[in-house]
């Protein structure tokens, strides 16, 4: 093979790579583009068919009480209430509880914490009573 040749076979492999590789790099970006669309869609189904099951649960009256029982402390008609205290310091739990609820709770609520908590400290501070000092007399 003479130079000629070896260099227009090298000029036209590399101009065949160029055309080629913007088509190759779209293909890859949506094979990438529909696999992530796919794993959205199964999300979805999923999420669907237990949204499913919480409506098919919301039509049973029995649940229905349950969860009035259960999160808003509901009694029935002719049922007596009870309220179990565990064994144990209270103002412990509280304090425990106190700090799993200040550790879930976002950034703005502690700041926002911080700035009227700093409020109500400043308010109980005295402040001094200061009495100004007498204006020297004129021209002297």
């Amino acid at each position: 093979m003479s130079p000629r040749r070896v260099v227009v076979v090298i000029v036209m492999v590399c101009f065949l790579a160029l055309a080629l590789a913007n088509p190759v790099r779209t293909y890859f970006t949506q094979r990438q583009d529909a696999a992530e669309a796919a794993a959205h869609h199964a999300e979805l189904v999923a999420q669907i068919a237990e949204l499913k099951k919480k409506e098919k649960l919301l039509e049973d009256p029995d649940y229905i009480r349950a969860q009035a029982r259960d999160r808003l402390g509901f009694v029935e008609a002719g049922r007596t209430p009870y309220i179990v205290e565990l064994p144990g310091d209270p103002v412990e739990a509280q304090v425990q509880h106190d700090k799993a609820e200040a550790a879930n709770r976002p950034w703005y609520g502690s700041v926002w914490d911080s700035i009227s908590h700093a409020a109500e400290d400043d308010a109980d501070v005295p402040v001094p009573n200061v009495i100004p000092a007498p204006a020297p007399p004129p021209g002297g």
